[in-house]
């Protein structure tokens, strides 16, 4: 078990949670060697996981991860290249378009399902695999009661549903 008594203090559960992301992309990567996705850039993997969730637009990607358009826009592009995701028109919506993956992006996705499996497995040796099935519901209340409590709009300002 690693040794948290240096760094629990001295960061707060945002500077612990990047720490974990950073940790978990850093896990991916290397899962990723020597496949056909090995040189899909972290962002990327979040736009395409999004993607995967209802087909969402770039605009409604950049909301949720608080970045602009433009870097959505500039991921979604990269995908496309790699023929991951396309856009979709949306009907009756002459503005925007639905990100979709495609059916090689569909393989892509079971190879990333396999990648967090692994990853999630090496977890649950850390904190114990009874314990996964807390720490997922916590970290899910947490997010849930947030969203609620105070929604937040990619410029930082308080919702008008606030």
């Amino acid at each position: 078990m690693v040794d948290q008594s240096d760094l629990t203090p001295k960061l707060g559960l945002r500077g612990l949670c990047s720490l974990l992301l950073t940790e978990l992309d850093r896990r991916y990567l290397t899962l990723l060697r020597g496949t056909p996705y090995e040189n899909v850039r972290p962002f990327d993997v979040r736009v395409f996981l999004a993607a995967t969730r209802e087909g969402r637009t770039e605009s409604e990607i950049a909301r949720t991860f608080l970045v602009s358009r433009q870097a959505v826009h500039a991921s979604v592009n990269r995908l496309i290249a790699m023929n991951y995701v396309q856009r979709k028109p949306i009907p009756g919506n002459g503005r925007d378009k639905q990100i979709v993956i495609t059916e090689l992006g569909q393989r892509a996705n079971e190879t990333a399902n396999q990648h967090v499996f692994q990853v999630e497995i090496e977890c649950a040796a850390i904190i114990g695999a009874e314990n996964m099935p807390l720490l997922r519901r916590q970290m899910a209340l947490i997010t849930q009661a947030m969203q609620l409590r105070n929604p937040v709009q990619a410029t930082g300002v308080k919702s008008s549903k606030s």
